[in-house]
């Protein structure tokens, strides 16, 4: 039996000094955790735990993990002050200590000194690290709290800008609505009335028009006078075609009667147009694709006029009367230089072009016959060579340079708009056409293709076949009017007679 003591005795004092050891092991990791990183301190602190170490001792390494967090520690955690002796002043603390050391004995009451004392020692060590990392876990949340009531105050400051400006905003639309409303009632008299001294109402081109076609409150107005003007034009039409003579002329600013008393009455005599005036230019506008001719003559305007009936009799009417079939027309366009000055070009065409253009075959028969007619009482020329000196050779190839189409897109613009659209600017420029424009060119950029004037004209082409209200604008000449002894209606109307 004393074997049997001896060897339970041994076994314990083997499993102290483990235990000891294993102590010692987790306090001195817990003094200094690896590399100092916090996984070094959790790794000690459960090491610790496993060992059977004291509360003080576990308590601070867990004080330690927790300051590190950004939350609010207590001055007791920091301090490392058993939980029994919180919230007391020292006269309490004693009494407490004394009450609950009463029944113990002296060996127990050492161990709970040493106890006291090690918490004492450890929080004295530790305490400033603790202070320290609680003061940065207070800045870091002070910091975070501000950083939040500053996000707030710049949501109140924006809900506030935005009510600001959808107030002005809501007053500048009250504003701009007013003066769109004046400047419309202000146009209702003057922007639609039509040219008296243009054609009679034979071609559309013949009403001077100057709308604005953005604008939106007159819009309904300016589509009840487009029909106006169309079934006075076509009325203007049947009555000259009705009256079937080639000494009747175009209606005049009399009162016309109705169709069916023309029919019954006889055709009344006017003046007819002369031939010897074949060859005589007219400032009056024709329109040619939607480019207003600024001069032209009777050969160019019978080519237009019959392009619609594709009959080729009026044509060799004035060919057959000695009309000169190089006779050139013309059409103005204007370019801004890039020092802001506006220059004026002229553009010239012949019968031919016109013709070609139009697509007016029985027309291009007619010059070509007339051409082989002319040719056929020509001499034959003989080749003369001339001397050109680089300087005139270098004179003449600026100007055509100079005078060549823009590969800007912008001057392309410029030059349509102030073509069809006399004073226009690109702030007025509104609605469909600028849109086809942006489309087109965002189009073509998508494929890496760099858009230049010339191919934005394409669009300008595709809007203006289709658009009517651009149709029945007509452009008056710029500052070089021509007389204007005959009214071209008189010529057409000597044409007809020759149709097939």
């Amino acid at each position: 039996m004393g074997r049997c003591q001896a060897k339970e005795k041994a076994e314990a004092e083997a499993a102290r000094q483990a235990a000891l050891e294993a102590r010692k092991a987790a306090e001195a990791a817990q003094a200094s955790p690896a590399d100092g990183a916090p996984s070094g301190l959790v790794a000690a602190l459960a090491k610790a735990k496993a060992a059977g170490v004291l509360g003080a001792d576990i308590s601070l390494a867990e004080s330690i993990l927790s300051a590190q967090n950004p939350e609010e520690v207590e001055v007791n955690d920091l301090l490392q002050i058993p939980e029994e002796f919180r919230n007391l002043d020292p006269a309490a603390a004693a009494a407490a200590e004394k009450e609950r050391n009463a029944s113990l004995d002296r060996e127990a009451l050492e161990d709970r000194v040493v106890e006291l004392t090690k918490h004492l020692a450890m929080a004295r060590l530790h305490s400033k690290a603790r202070l320290e990392q609680a003061l940065q876990s207070r800045l870091a949340k002070a910091e975070m709290q501000s950083l939040q009531s500053l996000y707030v105050a710049l949501q109140d400051a924006e809900a506030e800008f935005d009510k600001a400006a959808a107030e002005e905003f809501g007053e500048l639309k009250v504003a701009l609505r007013r003066e769109h409303e004046d400047r419309a009632v202000e146009s209702k008299g003057a922007a639609y009335a039509p040219d008296t001294d243009a054609m009679d109402g034979c071609s559309s081109a013949s009403i001077s028009l100057s709308p604005k076609l953005g604008d939106l409150a007159a819009a309904e107005e300016f589509g009840e006078l487009k029909v106006a003007l169309r079934r006075e034009h076509e009325e203007a039409v049947a009555q000259v075609r009705a009256l079937g003579s080639p000494t009747a002329g175009p209606p005049s600013d009399v009162q016309t009667p109705p169709l069916a008393a023309q029919a019954r009455a006889p055709a009344p005599e006017v003046e007819t147009f002369d031939p010897a005036q074949i060859n005589q230019e007219f400032s009056k506008p024709v329109m040619f694709k939607n480019r207003p001719l600024t001069r032209c003559n009777v050969l160019h305007y019978a080519i237009i006029e019959s392009a619609s009936t594709k009959s080729g009799g009026p044509v060799s009417a004035v060919v057959a009367a000695k009309a000169d079939i190089t006779a050139k027309a013309m059409y103005a366009s204007m370019k801004t230089h890039p020092d802001g000055k506006q220059v004026v070009y002229e553009t010239e065409l012949e019968a031919v072009h016109i013709a070609a253009g139009l697509g007016h075959i029985p027309a291009l028969e007619a010059l070509l016959k007339a051409s082989a007619d002319d040719a056929e009482g020509c001499k034959n020329r003989t080749r003369e060579e001339h001397m050109v000196t680089v300087s005139e050779l270098q004179e003449q190839n600026d100007e055509l340079q100079e005078r060549a189409a823009s590969d800007n897109p912008d001057e392309a613009f410029e030059w349509i708009l102030e073509v069809y659209r006399p004073g226009a600017s690109h702030d007025t420029l509104r609605g469909e056409l600028a849109r086809d424009i942006l489309i087109y060119k965002e189009t073509e950029a998508a494929k890496d293709v760099a858009v230049r004037g010339r191919q934005v004209l394409y669009p300008f082409d595709q809007y203006f076949k289709t658009n009517e209200e651009v149709q029945m604008i007509a452009v008056e000449p710029e500052g070089k009017g021509r007389p204007n002894p005959q009214d071209l209606t008189k010529a057409l109307v000597w044409a007809k007679q020759f149709e097939r």
